[in-house]
């Protein structure tokens, strides 16, 4: 019965509350992970810049590294964005909710908070193996999907947002994010550039078809949404919620409503 409690505790006590429980465990604490609601004196370094057959070294090199979750490994983006659904928990209760390649992070979190979720991905294991660019899916069958990092992979990103846009309910919302490079006036794309080689020098990782660049925003209503953003920079700083670890990893998602 102790144990239930105290795991009861871990997973509804407020921050605080939890803060002062690893303090009493003799750690010092000065970040916090909204996914799996725990303190850790440090986040940890993912050493994407130590794969270099996959990721673009160059790419991590003026970023913060440290800035991965010990237990449930997330990144700044899935902190960012739990900590905005707390704030709004009413708009995912007793939904239909698709998330696309869900992350270990986010699962954990909808989890413990007892939110359903319908996965879906095309190559990993998922509730449903469906293809971002044609779901077969009925229009308007969800009320939440929730889309980060998928649109760089698929081949046509304009064609993706358009499924998105006939699958999501009319007052429904879609939460989406890219990798940015802010140099960029707009996406960054070729279609020359096919070996995980070039796209690896190209694009930073050697499954990316594109990065996207300063219009993104535009880019999404251009294709029916009233679009709004999930700031990082609004966030509490003992989530850091900061651009990384890799340098179009911005630190901000967008929250997009049907314009039409």
């Amino acid at each position: 019965m102790l144990e239930k409690q105290k795991r009861f505790i871990l997973e509804h006590a407020p921050k605080n509350i939890l803060r002062l429980y690893a303090i009493i465990k003799r750690r010092k604490v000065k970040y916090f992970c909204p996914c799996c609601r725990r303190w850790y004196p440090q986040m940890i370094d993912g050493e994407f810049w130590n794969n270099p057959n996959r990721f673009n070294p160059d790419r991590y090199k003026k970023e913060r590294q440290d800035v991965i979750c010990p237990y449930c490994s997330s990144l700044p983006r899935h902190r960012i964005l739990v900590d905005w659904i707390e704030d709004h928990l009413s708009l995912f209760r007793n939904k239909r909710i698709l998330h696309f390649a869900q992350e270990y992070s986010l699962k954990k979190y909808f989890k413990r908070n007892h939110i359903s979720v319908t996965t879906a991905d095309l190559y990993e294991k998922a509730d449903l193996q469906i293809d971002l660019l044609n779901t077969g899916l009925a229009d308007k069958s969800y009320d939440v999907i929730i889309c980060n990092h998928v649109l760089e992979h698929v081949d046509d990103y304009k064609k993706g947002l358009l499924e998105l846009h006939r699958i999501l309910a009319d007052d429904g919302i879609l939460i989406i994010s890219f990798p940015i490079e802010e140099s960029y006036s707009t996406v960054k794309e070729d279609p020359r550039i096919i070996t995980p080689e070039e796209r690896l020098k190209a694009f930073g990782q050697n499954d990316h078809l594109r990065v996207f660049g300063r219009d993104s925003e535009k880019i999404i209503s251009n294709c029916g949404f009233h679009v709004e953003r999930i700031d990082g920079n609004l966030c509490p700083h003992d989530i850091m919620p900061v651009v990384g670890p890799a340098d179009y990893d911005a630190n901000y998602l967008f929250l997009c409503r049907k314009s039409i």
